[in-house]
């Protein structure tokens, strides 16, 4: 036992292996070091903001554009609180929030800069296909949560999934086709058609320094 614990006296006093220990307490030291800085400058993010009859989602993407915060929230609860007013100068978020909701809607502040507003909603698993006018499947449609950064696309099968609130709504956008609104209402599968943007009107062709009908 004894010829043992020599054995790792003198292997701990090899230059190679207290070299080794030193290295390794540094890279913790600075990797410590670098966390706490992160989490100050985090931490101290201050914002001033001068606006006028702005609604309170546009002021949260100001903020999201210019900081790390992310935004959560149903855009119908935001759009009942109008159009506001905001005037501050080097303001912490806790201060922003309090200005913009106080006592009228709820929100939490996490750790990692997510803010969420409102009561969370009940989300459900909303599945569909997408299609024309004749039966035919779409690729590539976007399918988006109205008032959120939440879509998806449809695959090539016309098909999509999308999280979303039972009372949310989504929103249709394809080139060629005009834009679909869709209540979800509670409903998990829908079929969308999309419509074809009116191409009735006559084509012009260019002829010489006059024109003509196609």
């Amino acid at each position: 036992m004894k010829k043992i614990t020599k054995a790792f006296a003198w292997l701990y006093m090899q230059p190679t292996f207290k070299i080794i220990l030193l290295m390794k307490g540094a890279l913790l030291l600075v990797m410590f070091t670098c966390l706490q800085v992160s989490a100050n400058v985090y931490s101290q993010e201050k914002f001033s903001l001068s606006l006028k009859q702005t609604e309170v989602s546009n002021i949260l993407t100001k903020i999201q554009k210019q900081s790390n915060y992310r935004f959560f929230y149903n855009y119908a609860s935001l759009k009942k609180l109008g159009k506001v007013d905001l005037q501050v100068k080097d303001a912490g978020i806790h201060a922003i929030m309090e200005a913009l909701m106080g006592s009228k809607l709820p929100y939490k502040i996490a750790d990692d800069h997510v803010v969420i507003i409102g009561a969370p909603e009940a989300q459900i698993a909303v599945k569909g296909r997408v299609v024309d006018s004749k039966g035919e499947t779409l690729i590539g449609v976007s399918v988006k949560l109205q008032g959120t950064n939440i879509g998806a696309t449809t695959n090539l099968n016309g098909e999509f999934v999308i999280n979303a609130p039972e009372n949310g709504i989504l929103e249709f956008t394809y080139v060629g086709y005009e834009k679909q609104v869709v209540n979800i209402d509670g409903r998990t599968n829908l079929t969308i058609t999309m419509v074809e943007t009116n191409s009735n009107l006559d084509e012009i062709v260019v002829v010489g320094y006059g024109t003509s009908k196609k």
